[in-house]
C-alpha cells in the first residue's frame, strides 16, 4: 500500500502563511492598521476624558488624581496618589488597545484610534 499522507493542501498552507504574514506585520507595526489619530481615553469615576496623542503635554484631569503626560504619541501616568505606584511603573502606552489601571485610585487609561480630535471631559 502506498499511501501518501497530506496534512494540508498547498493553497491551505498559501492562506495559513498570509495570515501569520499579517498578523505578524500588525504586532511589529501596529499603526499600519490604525484608522484615524490615536488618542487616550481616561476614566475615574464619572469622569471620563479624551486626549489626543499628537501634542506633548502634561495635563491634571480634575476630579482625577493623577498627572498625565503625553510625549511622541504616547501617554503615561507620572504622579498617583495610589500606595503601590503600580501604574507610574508601567510608563508610556502608544498601541490600540493598551491600557493603565490604577485599582486604588480607580483609574483606566485606554489608547483607541478614529477620533478623539478635541479633548472631551464629561462628568456624571
Amino acid at each position: 500500500m502506498n499511501r501518501k499522507f497530506h496534512f494540508i493542501s498547498r493553497c491551505e498552507a498559501i492562506i495559513i502563511g498570509g495570515a501569520a504574514i499579517l498578523a505578524l506585520l500588525g504586532i511589529i507595526f501596529p499603526k499600519l492598521f490604525q484608522k484615524g489619530e490615536a488618542y487616550a481615553v481616561i476614566e475615574c469615576g464619572g469622569v471620563h476624558c479624551e486626549i489626543p496623542l499628537d501634542k506633548d503635554c502634561t495635563r491634571t484631569i480634575e476630579g482625577v488624581n493623577g498627572i498625565f503626560e503625553v510625549k511622541d504619541g504616547k501617554i503615561r501616568i507620572t504622579q498617583a496618589e495610589c500606595p503601590d505606584k503600580i501604574c507610574e511603573k508601567t510608563g508610556f502606552i502608544g498601541t490600540v488597545g493598551q491600557s493603565i489601571i490604577c485599582v486604588p485610585e480607580k483609574i483606566t487609561v485606554t489608547v483607541k484610534s478614529g477620533g478623539g480630535e478635541s479633548a472631551d471631559i464629561t462628568v456624571g
